[in-house]
Formats: structure tokens, C-alpha cells, sequence
């Protein structure tokens, strides 16, 4: 018996160790995902402003990607259809992505800026008349972003409101200039004229453990804020507070949330204050319920004049936006 435990116990210790190499050798074919923690810049174009907030850099291969074609792997579809509980089916799929190879690269490294450009509303609203443009698609043509070394193509990726638009810029970028000094050129098309910022990045680095990027799903200034209004609706403060800095949780002060938001619409109006209170910089979110009248959610009529004006900052630790402060707009008396 004692050799049998004995036999057992070496096949045991040999297994885990076969599967520690494994983890260990997968671990080290996951991409390694760079962002840079020290630009943040605001450039105006024309009555536009484009805000670039993050800039990254994954060391996964693009071009082996998009050559090998894009197919839903049989064991991914098979879970789904297993119709486990969402929970398991989640953890089931992060493990498989684990123990998935990605291709890597260092001359052709995914590039990425994340931004917003914010505008006046009546740029997305126009219409030309002869509908040559379709109408909104004006707001793309504004304005260029180019990457020296390296390269990008720049676009509106998402119109999440009334007056502004995520932008995604995708490009290529070889690693050997990634401690170099680094520039962004902006162009007004309109006028011509380019921006540049000249810089030396600082990048904090990690590996991402799925087969995508973290940027896949862009950045909108307006989320924390429509989930915590979200939450507080349900009267559910501790998931509201999620959406806080996480250092002002403590003590963050709630205004009412007035009634009319309850049921109704919930419009947002982004702004870009270049300085606020112990911050370099930041998203003010000015929330309203309305009832919208169309689909392209351009004309809206009011159901209260109550308003939240909200202050949303990236924390740079972990590159998240939070609410840093909320309160009703100032009414002069």
C-alpha cells in the first residue's frame, strides 16, 4: 500500500508539474499590452475640440491575425450552446483564452489612440440638404491624426451624444521606438493647419490574457456617469459608488436624484475643462432627462429642468474615468 501511495504521489507531482510548464509557457505567448501614463492633451480644430486620452501599443501580430481569418473556435460555440450560467460560462472562456497562443510582433505592434472630440451640437445635427454626405459623416472629415514614428488612421468610432463622439485610431508601430520621442501631428482639414505635441512617453506595461485588446471597446466619457445614475435609480449606493474615484468613496456626497429621471430619457452634453481641482484636465457631464422625438436622438423635449453636472477624470493607476464630483448646475437667484 505504502508503494502504491507512493507511485500515486509521484504521478500526482509529476502531473501538476507538466501543467505548471504549460501555464508557465502560455503565459509567457500572451501579448504584453504598453499604456502610456503621462499624455493627456486637448486640441482645438476649428469649434471642435479633440480630447486624446490614452495612447497603447499591444505586441500582438495584426497582420497573422487578419491572414489567418476569423472563425469561432467549435469548443467556444458548444459552451454557448451548453447554456451554463452566464458566471461559468465567463470563467470557462477566460481559461480557454489563457491556454490560446496569439501571434506576437515587433515591428508591426497594434497602435492605438483613444479619445473623444467634442463639438457643437448643431454640427451633428446638420443635414446637407442634398444628402451627399450622410449628414453626420461631415464630423469624420475634419480632422486628421498621424503618429511620427509609426502610423494611424483616425475615426469617429461611436456618436454616443448629442455633442461629441469616441474617437479610435488604429495604426502599426515597431517597438524598437518605443522609449524614443514620439510625435502626434493634428490636422484641421478644414484650414490646414497642423498641431503637433512632442513627447517622451512613459509606459506602464502588462500582459492581456484574451484574444482581443483592452481598447477593443474605445473609451466614452459618459459611461461612469449612465451607470451611476443607472444605479442610484435602484437605490443601490454601493454599486453607484463603483463608478467614484475610489479614493473619494468615503466620503462622497449624493444629490438627490430627482424624479424625472426615473422613467424618462437621459441625455448627456460633454464639455472639456483643461483644469480642474487636484486634476490636469476633465470631462464635465451635464445629464437631463428628455423625452427623445427621433431615432438619431437629435431633437428632444424636456420632461423637468432638473440637471446633474458631473466631473469625470481618468485615474491613472488604472487607466479607468471616474466621477470625481456631482451637483445640480448653478442657478443664478
Amino acid at each position: 500500500d505504502d508503494v502504491n501511495k507512493s507511485t500515486v504521489t509521484r504521478i500526482f507531482i509529476k502531473l501538476l508539474l507538466i501543467f505548471a510548464v504549460i501555464t508557465v509557457y502560455f503565459y509567457f505567448q500572451h501579448p504584453i499590452e504598453y499604456r502610456c501614463t503621462n499624455l493627456r492633451a486637448a486640441v482645438p480644430i476649428g469649434d471642435m475640440t479633440l480630447v486624446i486620452d490614452d495612447i497603447r501599443i499591444s505586441d500582438r501580430d495584426p497582420e497573422k491575425l487578419d491572414r489567418s481569418g476569423y472563425e469561432i473556435p467549435w469548443i467556444y460555440i458548444k459552451i454557448w450552446e451548453a447554456n451554463l450560467p452566464a458566471n461559468w460560462t465567463e470563467k470557462i472562456f477566460n481559461i480557454l483564452q489563457f491556454y490560446t497562443r496569439t501571434p506576437r510582433t515587433k515591428e508591426n505592434a497594434d497602435f492605438c489612440v483613444l479619445g473623444t472630440l467634442i463639438y457643437p451640437a448643431e454640427v451633428r445635427n446638420y443635414v446637407n440638404p442634398d444628402n451627399t454626405d450622410g449628414g453626420n459623416r461631415d464630423v469624420y472629415n475634419k480632422f486628421n491624426v498621424n503618429i511620427l514614428p509609426g502610423y494611424i488612421s483616425t475615426g469617429c468610432a461611436i456618436m454616443s451624444g448629442d455633442n461629441y463622439c469616441s474617437v479610435h485610431g488604429d495604426g502599426t508601430f515597431n517597438l524598437d521606438d518605443l522609449n524614443g520621442r514620439l510625435t502626434i501631428a493634428i490636422t484641421d482639414r478644414t484650414t490646414n493647419k497642423t498641431s503637433y505635441i512632442h513627447f517622451t512617453p512613459q509606459w506602464e506595461k502588462k500582459r492581456y490574457f484574451k484574444l482581443g485588446v483592452s481598447w477593443s471597446q474605445g473609451i466614452d466619457p459618459t459611461e461612469p456617469v449612465s451607470k451611476y445614475i443607472y444605479h442610484m435609480k435602484q437605490n443601490n449606493i454601493p454599486e453607484a459608488l463603483e463608478y467614484v474615484m475610489p479614493e473619494l468613496r468615503g466620503e462622497f456626497k449624493f444629490p438627490a436624484l430627482d424624479k424625472s429621471f426615473q422613467e424618462a430619457e437621459t441625455r448627456y452634453t460633454v464639455e472639456w475643462k483643461d483644469y480642474l481641482m487636484y486634476h490636469a484636465g476633465a470631462y464635465k457631464i451635464t445629464a437631463e432627462a428628455v423625452r427623445f422625438l427621433n431615432e438619431e436622438l437629435t431633437e428632444f423635449e424636456a420632461v423637468s429642468d432638473k440637471k446633474l453636472v458631473f466631473y469625470v477624470v481618468r485615474n491613472d493607476r488604472d487607466g479607468q474615468y471616474y466621477i470625481v464630483r456631482v451637483h445640480q448646475p448653478y442657478t443664478p437667484g
